[in-house]
């Protein structure tokens, strides 16, 4: 109860006062100008700079853009000669959004003779009529606020120590969700684990749990990446998971990465450059919610990662801005960032936690680089390792007596069935043939049987073996049709016209021979079927 009235008086004082209270402001005192970045990133254009004088105040440095970020102090650039008498609206672009920013003059003048002084209370100062109206409204809204918190305070709940033994469950009235990591400490052989104590000195995450299944996902997304021509772009996502208190501490967290975010298709990625777009934050919402009516648990965003082709592991200014416009405000501390130079041979990859007092490590601070390749490897040996051998049951039923069957000795495939179309399909193909890759087959595979239901002189990618002619050893059909059968299940060699070779493939991919038969049974078998 207490955490939605604090958020309703968040949202009535920011009603009251306006998000002009975030963006930046420009305020002329006839000698410099200052601008204020409270939060974000502004950035000016060269060519959308009308305004001669501010515009030569800039150090421009032989670029088109100037960017801000946030900080303590406004940045300050000496200026004369700018009118005063008209106004000035400088166009700029805040956190990607456009904005106009008009230029407030803040410039002593004296009064002309004759004119009324403003009202003034005891101490000097003036007093703005719009300030008066201004308090009275939050004066109002405050004491709008404060009945409703007499008229629902409630008993505070006793909180309960946290026990060392015990994964804890975050307090929160408004989430009926599975919360904590119990799922994958009872699951451990799934995740790969880090520990950030390894990686910082200064730290507020703890462990870091991290799903082979998500591993496989993140290093096909960035090897993607690579594939097109030319400088590659930087690329991201966002990464869900759960969260829970490092055990007998408040003040640190164990994480775990488990599921992927995709950009949206108004994701703007550049060389050097990241913009996720909006669309991303829509997906990241759906797939909670997802999420939570299926597993009943509460997914957040744990994580974001992006690249850096070639250019290294840090977080720039941009990174920070995205860090800290991420962040949870009621846990603050438990955003990881991973950075990752997909040009480095091995992938190298950068873990960024957050410290103690809030602020991010960056590279100077970390101890411990790694490998994205020796992690999807070792990903990869344990996804192997907790694989359950799949069981095949025994072929335990009677040939299709609308077939042809051949009882195979080797490989894979237990049985090859050919339909009497086929079979005609065969003789036809054969006819006007000399050598060569001459046909191709194509049915179903079912149970360890294939049933082929046609020969065809042309090839598809729905061919599950293919007929050769003339091959008269092995060693032929490797040297020569090894491209031919590749992606086939079986083939057949017809190296006389009375005999069928059968080779299929074995538990290891190589073609083994399996059985034999000829054209003239096989044609025998369709008229005597028929009496």
């Amino acid at each position: 109860m207490k955490q939605r009235f604090l958020i309703l008086v968040s949202m009535l004082m920011l009603f009251a006062f306006g998000v002009q209270a975030q963006t930046p402001t420009i305020v002329y005192d006839g000698n410099k100008l200052s601008i204020t970045v409270t939060t974000g990133r502004l950035e000016f254009q060269h060519d959308k700079m009308t305004n001669t004088a501010i515009r030569d105040c800039f150090d421009w440095g032989g670029r088109e853009s100037c960017m801000f970020m946030a900080k303590e102090e406004a940045y300050k650039f000496p200026l004369s000669g700018l009118p005063t008498d008209s106004p000035i609206i400088v166009e700029g672009v805040f956190n990607g959004e456009n904005i106009n920013i008009p230029v407030e003059m803040q410039i002593a003048a004296k009064p002309e003779p004759g004119t009324t002084q403003p009202n003034t209370d005891s101490s000097g100062s003036g007093i703005d009529s719009k300030m008066l109206i201004l308090i009275g409204v939050v004066v109002v809204l405050l004491t709008l606020v404060i009945i409703l918190v007499a008229k629902n305070r409630k008993k505070k709940p006793k909180e309960t120590p946290c026990d060392p033994g015990v994964i804890s469950v975050i307090a929160d009235e408004s989430v009926q969700y599975e919360r904590g990591l119990k799922h994958v400490k009872e699951h451990l052989n799934e995740y790969l684990t880090f520990d950030m104590d390894m990686v910082f000195k200064d730290t507020t995450i703890n462990k870091v749990y991290f799903s082979t299944a998500l591993i496989k996902k993140l290093y096909d997304f960035f090897n993607s990446s690579l594939e097109g021509d030319g400088r590659t772009n930087e690329t991201g996502c966002f990464i869900l998971g759960c969260w829970d208190f490092e055990t007998g501490r408040r003040d640190r967290y164990d994480i775990s990465l488990e599921y992927m975010v995709e950009p949206g298709d108004d994701a703007d990625f550049g060389e050097y450059s990241l913009n996720f777009g909006k669309k991303i934050s829509i997906n990241m919402a759906s797939v909670i919610d997802n999420l939570a009516s299926k597993s009943k648990r509460d997914y957040v965003l744990t994580c974001w990662m992006h690249s850096h082709p070639g250019l290294g592991l840090f977080l720039s200014n941009p990174d920070l801005v995205v860090q800290q416009t991420l962040t949870y405000s009621d846990h603050k501390n438990r955003l990881l960032a991973i950075v990752i130079d997909t040009n480095t041979p091995d992938l190298k990859i950068g873990f960024f936690a957050p410290k103690a007092d809030g602020k991010m490590n960056n590279k100077e601070e970390v101890k411990r680089w790694f490998s994205f390749e020796d992690i999807y490897s070792d990903s990869r040996q344990m996804t192997r390792k907790n694989a359950k051998p799949q069981f095949v049951e025994p072929d335990t039923s009677a040939p299709d007596p609308s077939y042809f069957n051949l009882e195979t000795e080797n490989g894979a495939v237990r049985r090859i069935g050919f339909s009497a179309h086929a079979i005609n399909q065969i003789d036809d193909v054969i006819y006007n043939s000399t050598s060569g890759v001459i046909g191709y087959f194509y049915g179903d595979m079912s149970n360890g049987n294939l049933l082929i239901d046609t020969c065809l002189s042309y090839e598809n990618e729905e061919k599950i073996g293919c007929l050769i002619m003339g091959a008269q050893s092995m060693a032929t059909l490797d040297k020569d049709y090894a491209a031919d059968v590749n992606g086939c299940r079986f083939f057949v060699n017809c190296s006389t016209d009375d005999s069928l070779q059968v080779w299929t493939t074995d538990d290891s991919g190589k073609y083994v021979y399996a059985a034999e038969t000829s054209l003239p049974q096989m044609k025998e078998w369709i008229r005597r079927k028929r009496v």
